[in-house]
């Protein structure tokens, strides 16, 4: 038995009893200390959880266009981009409005024809004046691009059908799934990731750890 000690502060139990008294009380300054040296976030930074918001070209889907029922009728479509599209079976016109938020740098139609003596001609015409007249010579979905700016602001679109055709065994027909206008002005670029903090000086870790004892 070590001298000037009590059986029980002698014996096994008596220093894991001392021990443990001596790591409560130093529990508290260890925390102290990891809650100084743990680095704060950067002022400004954005959080990595928070997705960027992808823009979107205006478009107008071409079972929203308007059309007289004798001309015309929207029809389910497998690969279209809303599973239907407009099915246009003698010369007519659909209309239609599409507002953007910024400049236009074109047009795009996303058509397909069906082929019966030669291909259907598509007129596209955007606030009464015509774009483009094109020949629509594939059977599946292509996309037609036209030239030509517009201001930002809601827009008229006419798609005209006009060299309608039949014979025995073929019917030509022009098939619109979409009209869209890409804007000019490039999307934002994506925000640069705030710089990591400079660790933290070794002396403070010292300075702190010997507060606590």
């Amino acid at each position: 038995m070590i001298r000037g000690l009590s059986p029980v502060a002698a014996s096994p139990s008596g220093r894991l009893a001392r021990t443990a008294r001596g790591l409560a009380a130093a529990a508290p300054a260890a925390l102290v200390a990891s809650a100084l040296l743990a680095p704060a976030p950067a002022v400004g930074a954005t959080p990595a959880a928070v997705p960027r918001v992808a823009r979107t070209t205006p478009h107008l889907e071409g079972e929203r266009l308007a059309l007289p029922s004798s001309a015309g009728l929207v029809t389910q479509a497998a690969g279209a981009s809303g599973g239907a599209e407009l099915l246009v079976w003698s010369d007519a016109t659909a209309t239609g409005t599409l507002t953007t938020t910024a400049a236009a740098s074109g047009l795009s139609v996303l058509a397909r024809g069906d082929q019966c003596a030669g291909a259907p001609s598509m007129t596209v015409s955007v606030d009464g004046r015509v774009a483009a007249t094109v020949s629509v010579t594939s059977p599946t979905w292509a996309a037609h691009r036209l030239p030509g700016t517009w201001p930002a602001g809601p827009h008229l679109i006419s798609v005209a059908f006009t060299n309608d055709a039949r014979s025995p065994g073929c019917d030509r027909n022009l098939r619109v799934d979409r009209v869209s206008m890409p804007s000019s002005v490039p999307a934002a670029p994506a925000p640069r990731p705030a710089p990591a903090p400079a660790p933290a000086p070794a002396r403070a870790q010292g300075r702190d750890e010997g507060r606590g004892r």
